[in-house]
């Protein structure tokens, strides 16, 4: 599942909602993006695997094992892949 960018929320105006999501089986990758104080805008991202508790909810981790490793390197690559296209298309657009 992959969601976003998030064209209605300008620089991190909307209450806090990630800019982009990008989901490969259990693996999450949200992608934020900010404003530094000169009004320079940047992203950051959290990538996290999802997994059921003893209680069977779900919780969040940092952790991966060796059999999310190549999952999560090609979510990160289209994390990358997104963000660069958003940059491209905000220098095409300042040109204009």
């Amino acid at each position: 599942m992959t969601t976003g960018p998030d064209q209605n929320q300008g620089n991190g105006t909307n209450g806090n909602r990630p800019w982009a999501e990008l989901r490969s089986g259990l693996l999450k990758l949200t992608i934020w993006e900010n404003a530094n104080t000169q009004g320079v805008v940047y992203h950051s991202s959290v990538l996290v695997r999802l997994y059921r508790d003893q209680r069977e909810e779900w919780q969040e981790t940092s952790s991966l094992g060796r059999d999310d490793l190549l999952r999560a390197g090609n979510l990160l690559r289209r994390g990358f892949d997104m963000i660069e296209s958003e940059e491209q298309r905000r220098r095409e657009t300042q040109t204009d």
